[in-house]
Order: structure tokens, then sequence, then C-alpha cells
């Protein structure tokens, strides 16, 4: 038996949507219709099979099997009489519900062979119901953004404050003001669902091979002479191979322009536009045996099993012992540099703040929505108004609120169950300009070091 099928959990009545081909129809019977564990349910695919039930133009022994299959099980047939193959000859593909479902739903095929001898089916139910993690929040169009307004209004706007305020209001200031400055230069995109992009190989030909294609397909349904069939198999066959043509020459650009400094997110991501991957929600999950779908809920279980995860009372106790020691011997090791002539501590400078921006590539923002791309295009005069924040920061020791939030998105692992918490790793988007400063203190340090301590003078514990 092949088939797949999946549930959704609804807020009243859960449903299961099955998929299948070609069933024989014993194993339908015992190991699917009797192992569905929703009591409303919906089953469709391709059965191979005719009965004037659903199918006036042919009838077969199979089609009177199922038939007789389905008054056992008192299921509903969705099928409105509508021939499901392109050449609207046959319906060899059939649609199975639960008697409850059968007034809400309607079907039909669509008039569009995406390629198939088969008609794509559209089954729509008039059930209301809450979807979850369906939305998207609006973003940043850098690409169309007005850079030249942009900078224009940062001279004369941005300003932190009076030196002496406290550290988390000097922040919020600077981020505030940067935020009503790109609500004024930079468009957004709308919020809403998640749209599924063409893939990167798309082009013309592709477009002008489809309509082709399609619009022989109808002039062979309206007059189904020999010499329509003919055109209409060979377009279907020219644009099956335009569209792996593309697909290649598409790709091998791609790979003829990775260079050492490409990065792998920029690989993966083609990868992903080539399969048609989508990023996919978080639907459900499964905490002792219990289905949580509401999103709050969710976000709380993966915020206590990261929560559990990262306390100390988890670590293997052999490796606490061994940390503690290695702390010890590492702080021992480390030199009062309080009372050294260098500039460790000193203030930072704009070249220092250029210097770490240049090495930033654009991704995702944390919580404020700060991108490295705005940071870059600051002025000078607002890059000192950034610096005296970060000098602020760094000379006081105190990290502004707004700072410390994190965006945690989970991400699932290879091959791992998807209702089990555990199969989450969590990404953290921080603060585009906390992780600038982050940097400015490792570029400081990395050089104080390599000055410091060459290789001959290394300590016994590095």
């Amino acid at each position: 038996l092949e088939a797949c099928g999946i549930t959704i959990y609804l807020k009243n009545e859960n449903l299961t949507i099955i998929i299948l081909y070609d069933s024989d129809f014993h194993s339908f019977r015992v190991n699917l219709l009797n192992q569905i564990n929703t009591k409303n349910y919906i089953i469709t695919g391709d059965f191979n099979a005719h009965d004037p039930l659903w199918d006036s133009s042919a009838k077969n022994a199979k089609g009177k099997e199922l038939s007789d299959l389905i008054n056992k099980y008192n299921l509903a047939v969705l099928n409105n009489g509508d021939p499901t193959m392109t050449d609207f000859t046959t319906t060899p593909d059939l649609t199975l519900a639960t008697p409850e479902m059968g007034p809400y739903a309607t079907w039909g095929p669509i008039n569009q062979s995406c390629g198939s001898d088969h008609l794509p089916i559209m089954i729509s139910l008039g059930v209301r119901y809450n979807a979850t993690g369906t939305a998207t929040k609006p973003r940043w169009k850098l690409s169309k953004a007005d850079w030249g307004l942009f900078k224009s209004l940062c001279e004369n706007n941005i300003n932190i404050g009076h030196p002496q305020e406290n550290t988390s209001k000097l922040a919020a200031n600077f981020t505030d003001q940067l935020m009503e400055i790109c609500e004024k230069s930079i468009p957004k995109s709308k919020p809403g669902k998640q749209k599924r992009l063409r893939p990167p190989w798309w082009n013309q030909d592709c477009t002008i091979a489809i309509r082709s294609r399609e619009k022989a397909r109808k002039k062979y349904l309206g007059q189904k002479t020999q010499e329509n069939k003919d055109k209409y198999n060979s377009l279907k066959i020219k644009a099956r191979e335009i569209l792996k043509i593309s697909q290649k020459e598409c790709w091998e650009s791609f790979i003829s322009k990775l260079t050492h400094k490409s990065t792998s997110k920029e690989v993966w991501d083609m990868i992903h536009r080539f399969r048609g991957k989508p990023h996919v929600p978080i639907t459900c999950l499964k905490v002792n045996d219990q289905i949580i779908t509401d999103d709050s809920q969710k976000a709380e279980t993966l915020a206590q099993h990261y929560d559990n995860m990262s306390k100390s009372n988890n670590l293997d106790p052999t490796f606490q012992a061994a940390k503690t020691v290695q702390e010890e011997i590492f702080n021992k090791c480390i030199p009062n540099i309080e009372n050294e002539q260098n500039n460790l501590n000193s203030q930072f400078t704009l070249y220092e703040l250029d210097h770490a921006l240049s090495s930033k590539h654009n991704s995702a923002p944390g919580a404020d929505t700060v991108s490295y791309e705005m940071l870059k295009q600051l002025p000078d005069q607002s890059k000192r108004e950034l610096i005296n924040l970060i000098n602020i920061s760094w000379k006081r020791g105190e990290i502004p609120q707004e700072w410390k939030i994190a965006t945690i998105i989970p991400i699932i692992k290879p091959h791992k169950d998807k209702l089990n918490p555990q199969s989450y790793r969590p990404i953290s988007l921080t603060s585009a300009i906390c992780k600038t400063m982050e940097t400015m203190v490792a570029n400081r340090l990395s050089s104080h070091l390599e000055k410091k301590w060459s290789p001959l003078k290394q300590p016994k514990w590095l």
C-alpha cells in the first residue's frame, strides 16, 4: 500500500488527510481504515478503479470492490462526476471522506495539467479554524532603501542624549531615532502569509513553453484529432526538456560564481530555492503524550527545554570538576593589565567601528530590527554618536537592556522527530549593535595577545 498522511490539529476536531496510489483494497481496509485514530478523515488519490458511483464513463471489478467498501464504512464520495485525466476521458482519481465532512467539502479538478496525465484536484473545506505559525512579520526592504535620504535624516536627527543618562536609556534613544528614520527612508514588506517564490531557474523560456503546452492541450480537448494530440505530446516533451536545461544552466552559472568569500548560507539558500523548500513553521509539539498547538504554549515549551538544557547542574559531574579547575588556572595566568601602559582599556575609535562593520555580512537582525547595513550607511556624525554610546557602555561596564534581548529561532535537526522539543536547536538573533561592539573588543584583544604572547612565549595552559 503506497500511502502518506497527515493529521491536522484543529480547535475542536482533528482531521486526517491521506493520499494513496493504486490501493490493494485488503491493505486499504485492514492497514489504513482500521488504524485511523481521528473521527474525521479524507482519503484521496489514484485508486485506478472505475464505477458508476463516481465515473460514468467506465466500470471494472476493482471499482465494484471499492464501491462495496465505501458502503460498508459509510463513506462519502466527494467527486462531482468531472473526469480527472487531462484528456477528460476517465476518472481514476477518487476522494472519500467521512459523512460529517461531506457537507462542508467542495471538490473539482483544475484545468492545468502541470505536465502530468492527471489533473490536479482542489478540495475545499468550509470549516473555520485558527491557523498557527503562518503569519510573517514586516521586514525592511534594504535593497529598495533610499540611502541618500537615510543619511540626510541621520545627520540631523541622531543624538543619544546627555552622557550622564542611564546606559539603557541612551541605547533606547539611539534605536528609536534610527527606527524613525528607517520608517521614512526604507520600505517594509507587508505582514501576512509567507509566499512561495518561483525557483531561481525559472525564466521567460519556461513560461512560454508551459503556455504553449497548455494551449495545445486545450486545443486537443476541443478537437480530438490525431494532429492535435501529436502536437500536444510534442510540446509536452519540449517543455520538460526546456525546464531541465534551464535548471542545469542556472546551477552551473551559480557554481561558476562561487569564490573563497562565498558563505555556506549563500550556498544553502540557493539549494533550498532550487528544491522549492519554504520555511515550515512548528505546527505542533508533543509533550507527555499531549499535543500542543497554541503558539504561546509551544514557545513556552521550547523556552523551558532550552532553560533546562543550559543549567550547569545538567552538565556531567566530571566535566564540572574539570571546568572549575581550568577556570582557576586560567584566571591565574591572566596578567593584571590595569596598570600596564597599553590601549586595551582606552576608548574605541571610529576606525575600529568601521573595521568591525567591514567584516559583517547582511544577516537576520535581532529584536530591535537594526541591521548591519543600516550601521554601515550611517554618516560619520551619526557613527560618532554610536561610538559615544559604545564607549559609555564600555567605560561603565554596563550592557543596555535591549542589547540583552535575543529572538530565539528553533531549527529542526536533520532526521529528527518534529513533535519532540528536543529535536530543535536554538539560533539566537541578537542586537547588531551589541555584536559589532563584541567584534571591536575581540579585535582589540586579538591584537594585544599577538603582541604580548608570541608562539615562543606562550604560557603552558595555551
